[in-house]
C-alpha cells in the first residue's frame, strides 16, 4: 500500500488555510493599525497637558504648538507652513492637529488617519481621512474629556470600531 495524501486532501487542506488566512488577515490588520495610533497616545495626551498648562499660565490655549512646552516624537515633524502651525506630521499617514483657535477655542485634539497623504503636505488630509479620532480637552469644549471617532471608509470604520469603551 503507497503512503501519502490524495490530491482532495491535499486540496482540502489549502482550502482551509486559505480561509483561515482570509479570516485573520484583516484582524492583523486592524490590530497594527489600533497599535500604530496607541503609539500617538503619549504624544495626544501630552499636548493635551501642555495646553492645560498653557491655559493656566496664559488664560487662553495655545493655536501654535511651538508655544507648548512638549517633545516631539522622533518619526514627527512640525509642519512649517505659516498657516498650519498647530499641525504635526508623523510618518506618512497620521496628522495631529491641535484646534484649539486663538479666536474660538473650540478644545479638541486631532488625529487624522490620511494613508499615504502627507509625504507633499496635510492640505487634503483632513477632506480625505479614513478616520478622524477627536479628543476634546478644553473647559469651554462641547464635551471636554470625551472621546469621538469619526470614519469615512471601510478601515476608518474598522479603527473606530476597535476604540469602542477604550477611551
Amino acid at each position: 500500500m503507497k503512503k501519502g495524501f490524495t490530491l482532495i486532501e491535499l486540496l482540502v487542506v489549502v482550502l482551509i488555510v486559505g480561509i483561515l488566512a482570509a479570516i485573520a488577515l484583516p484582524q492583523y490588520q486592524t490590530a497594527v493599525l489600533k497599535s500604530r495610533f496607541m503609539s500617538f497616545m503619549p504624544t495626544v495626551r501630552a499636548l493635551i497637558n501642555a495646553q492645560e498648562v498653557y491655559y493656566m499660565a496664559n488664560g487662553e490655549y495655545a493655536f501654535d504648538m511651538s508655544r507648548l512646552d512638549v517633545k516631539i516624537p522622533a518619526d514627527c515633524r512640525a509642519r512649517s507652513d505659516v498657516h498650519a502651525p498647530n499641525e504635526i506630521l508623523c510618518g506618512m499617514d497620521w496628522l495631529l492637529d491641535n484646534t484649539s483657535g486663538d479666536n474660538t477655542v473650540r478644545g479638541y485634539m486631532k488625529v487624522s488617519y490620511c494613508p499615504g497623504k502627507n509625504d507633499s503636505g496635510s492640505n487634503s488630509c483632513p477632506q480625505a481621512a479614513d478616520a478622524v479620532l477627536l479628543f476634546y480637552y478644553a473647559r469651554h469644549a462641547e464635551k471636554p474629556g470625551q472621546f469621538e471617532c469619526v470614519a469615512r471608509s471601510k478601515q476608518g470604520t474598522l479603527l473606530c470600531n476597535t476604540f469602542e469603551g477604550i477611551f
